[in-house]
Parts: C-alpha cells; sequence; structure tokens
C-alpha cells in the first residue's frame, strides 16, 4: 500500500524549530526543568513569557466540553512556545502544555524577549520562519481531518513519525516516538478501540508490524 498522498507533509509535531533561539536563551533566559506529564501551563495561565526546549519534549492538549482530550502538536528540541499569546491581547494560554518527557527549556520575559528581538534581524527572520511553518503545518492538519478516513490518518501519522536513521532490519522503520494507542486516539480523533481495530488490520495486511509491543512500519518505495 503506498503512503496516503498528504502524508509526506501532515506531522504530528507543531513545530516553531528556531536553533538560533538558543544563545539568547542561555543568555536571558530562566532555565527551568520539568519532569515527565507535568502541567507547564494550563488553559488559564497568564502568559507573559516565551519558553525555548532546549532538551525534550511536550504536547499541546485540548480538552472538550465532555472532557475529551485532543493532542493537538507535539514540540520537540529547539522549538518553543507563549509566543502567540504573548504577543495577543488575550495572554492566556487556551490550552494545556505538558511535558512528554524529561524537560529543559528557558523562559524568557516578554519584554526581555522583545528587547531581543529588537537587536537581532536574523533572530527576527528565524522567528516568522518558524510561526510560517507551524502555519503550514495546521493548515496539513486540518486537511488531514477534512480528507482522510481514520486509517489513512493513522498512516499518515506513522509515516512523518519513522525514524529513517533507525531500521530495525532492512524492509523495517521504527518510529522516533513510540505512542500510546490511547495518544493516537488523541491525535488522530479517534477512540482508543478504533485505534486498536485499525492497528490489528494493518498488521495483518503487513503495512506495519509489532515487536515488543513497539510499531514498526513497512519500508516501501515512498518512504525512501
Amino acid at each position: 500500500m503506498a503512503i496516503p498522498s498528504g502524508s509526506s507533509k501532515y506531522t504530528p509535531y507543531l513545530s516553531y524549530d528556531c536553533p538560533e533561539l538558543n544563545f539568547w536563551a542561555h543568555q536571558y533566559g530562566e532555565k527551568i526543568s520539568y519532569n515527565k506529564n507535568q502541567i507547564i501551563l494550563t488553559a488559564e495561565t497568564i502568559v507573559d513569557s516565551v519558553y525555548y526546549i532546549e532538551q525534550g519534549r511536550v504536547r499541546y492538549v485540548t480538552i472538550s466540553a465532555e472532557g475529551d482530550e485532543h493532542i493537538l502538536g507535539i514540540l520537540g528540541d529547539d522549538s518553543f512556545f507563549g509566543l502567540i499569546p504573548v504577543l495577543l491581547s488575550d495572554h492566556t494560554c487556551e490550552v494545556l502544555v505538558i511535558s512528554e518527557a524529561a524537560t529543559i527549556v528557558y523562559k524568557i520575559d516578554k519584554d526581555c524577549f522583545i528587547r531581543i528581538l529588537n537587536m537581532n534581524t536574523e533572530l527576527n527572520l528565524s522567528i516568522i520562519k518558524a510561526l510560517a511553518h507551524f502555519g503550514n503545518e495546521l493548515i496539513y492538519q486540518i486537511e488531514n481531518l477534512l480528507f482522510f478516513d481514520s486509517e489513512e490518518r493513522l498512516l499518515n501519522l506513522l509515516y512523518a513519525s519513522i525514524d529513517k536513521n533507525i531500521s530495525s532490519d532492512q524492509d523495517w522503520y521504527r518510529l522516533k516516538i513510540q505512542y500510546t494507542q490511547e495518544d493516537i486516539g488523541k491525535i488522530i480523533g479517534v477512540s482508543r478501540i478504533t485505534v486498536t481495530r485499525i492497528i490489528s488490520e494493518l498488521c495483518k495486511r503487513k503495512i506495519i508490524r509489532l515487536v515488543n509491543h513497539k510499531i514498526e512500519v513497512k519500508r516501501t518505495p515512498n518512504t525512501e
């Protein structure tokens, strides 16, 4: 089976990758360490700083009125968050930001961050590019939800998550992140039961396989 069209664009990462921010974060930021599954920001938090992720991974989570969770995105090393509420008149976060692993961030005060931007044209351009990339990823995610069924969305997620530097053998790729079935459901917008059913079907068709309870994806010409 070929990779669903659009999967080369879709990514589970809503990344604001900006490695150029590393220097300024170390110069002016407050270093904070978070344990796995620690809440960093809540929907009601007044955000007055930009957070640069030096190491680790965080997720954006929204919760419906019925209590259902949806993972909006995952941010990794060299990404940052907090900029949008800092720049808008409403400074609340609107979503939960939770550490997925042990994570080190540098918290840069709003006024300090604005001064850094005013001093550095190259950093300004890097921030703009990161925001543009983020906007494109949001469009791809919307297209993914609108135009693909649940199986295609799951495959899009897996193909976007393969680590081409790690092959368990010549025919299979491992994933950069091993999602739980519950997490997959929260990302692609289906129940855990549906995820279990789709994974079982894809295993039967030898598109994916489970090795020690970890998903691996069949290597195809589209993934080369």
